[in-house]
């Protein structure tokens, strides 16, 4: 189909039409609703060429694209563009196109369909509410098949407190190439019902996808993760934030953020690396998590996988539990340096821990262990004081280890 545009009269069925929009110093919400409004129904696109203030809250139907020029776009609706199944935010690219927060807007810059009534229920209540698609036999609650790809979003002109950039409540979804930086709150909030398991007569599979994705200098976390679990990350950089750089949430006691699977993050700087909760496991490969004011990530779930290294963090390169929460059987293969308290520290243990670790403080004053295994870890580092041990019993040198043991212990 070219490109252009097309009269709305057009009764071909389920065809998705293009529109091209130059606005100006009008209320480009209010404009583009009007088309959406026109549209009846159909799968539009809609083309905004010239930038503008978004004074109206832009409401996507199912299928409806929005693609933005280069540009900057101030947002003083609350929340600004709602998306619904199937529905595009698509820019020219991280910092060519911009959507800025205004003064006196509530936020957030994007929020799903129904995403304060389904984030408030639990499972039972939310399955209620089915968000079913002509074609599609998913029943499931929440926005499906998404995406908000090369664009920025900024929260840095915002006064009121708590205000979050992105907040989806929905499941097999795409971020890519986007940059969610300086808001009040947390700069991405997901969220999906616990359970959602895939079914044999359904294409009910709810893995999101979150790529190229940068979260900065928010004063709340990165990213707050309640689902969908098992979802997919690449190439995520969490920097400077207040709260966690990542942090793993479920609810109602199971799965949600958990099984999340990532591959080369870099942590940087913010007020703690990455926590996982109990119930939600993660499967990371490739993670940096460094410079962060706390630790650079406490587990306090079990069976995750973990390949990363973790240095010059204020208290800890990596926790097991916590005062909350025991973790164990966990497998982790770590890269531990200059982190300030101590390299590995041993919280809540519930044991079965397989740890293959490089453990390097820099000076005395860094401690390599806080507290220790159980017997039923298996631990094998190298380093000054290297300690290996194995389920059962503890053997090492003892001029070298720390707890200067001379035979087994059974």
């Amino acid at each position: 189909m070219t490109k252009g545009y097309v009269s709305f009269l057009s009764i071909i069925p389920f065809m998705v039409a293009n529109y091209a929009c130059a606005f100006s110093t009008a209320d480009v919400g209010d404009i583009i609703n009007k088309e959406i409004i026109a549209a009846n129904g159909k799968q539009i696109t809609i083309k905004v060429n010239e930038p503008g203030e978004i004074k109206s809250t832009i409401k996507l139907g199912v299928g409806q694209v929005i693609e933005f020029s280069p540009g900057v776009w101030t947002c003083s609706a609350s929340p600004c563009i709602v998306i619904d199944n199937a529905s595009q935010v698509i820019g020219s690219g991280i910092y060519r196109t911009q959507l800025k927060l205004a003064s006196a807007s509530s936020g957030p810059i994007i929020q799903s369909a129904d995403y304060e009534k389904l984030s408030s229920l639990s499972e039972k209540n939310a399955l209620k509410i089915a968000s079913p698609l002509d074609g599609d036999r998913k029943s499931l609650p929440g926005v499906k098949y998404i995406k908000i790809k090369d664009i920025t979003i900024d929260g840095g002109d915002g006064k009121k407190a708590s205000v979050n950039g992105v907040e989806i409540y929905g499941l097999w979804f795409w971020l890519e190439d986007v940059s969610i930086e300086r808001f009040s709150g947390d700069a991405l909030v997901t969220q999906f019902i616990p359970s959602g398991s895939v079914h044999p007569d359904e294409n009910d599979a709810m893995e999101s996808y979150f790529t190229r994705v940068k979260l900065i200098s928010n004063k709340g976390n990165g990213w707050t993760m309640r689902g969908p679990h098992d979802s997919i990350v690449s190439g995520m950089i969490a920097a400077n934030n207040g709260g966690w750089g990542i942090d793993v949430l479920h609810k109602e006691g199971f799965y949600s953020g958990g099984g999340l699977m990532l591959t080369n993050t870099h942590l940087y700087a913010n007020g703690n690396g990455m926590r996982t909760e109990s119930g939600a496991n993660i499967l990371a490969y490739g993670i940096e998590s460094e410079a962060n004011k706390g630790v650079g990530l406490l587990l306090r779930s079990n069976d995750s996988i973990v390949q990363g290294t973790f240095y010059a963090n204020r208290t800890y390169g990596v926790q097991i539990g916590d005062d909350e929460s025991y973790s164990g059987v966990n497998n982790l293969n770590l890269q531990l340096h200059n982190n300030k308290i101590a390299q590995l520290k041993w919280g809540n243990n519930a044991g079965h821990n397989m740890i293959n670790a490089v453990v390097f403080p820099n000076d005395s004053s860094q401690r390599y262990f806080e507290g220790s295994p159980s017997n039923t870890d298996y631990v094998a580092t190298s380093g000054p004081n290297a300690v290996q041990q194995f389920p059962g019993g503890i053997s090492m040198d003892s001029d070298r280890n720390m707890y200067g043991i001379k035979e087994s212990i059974k």
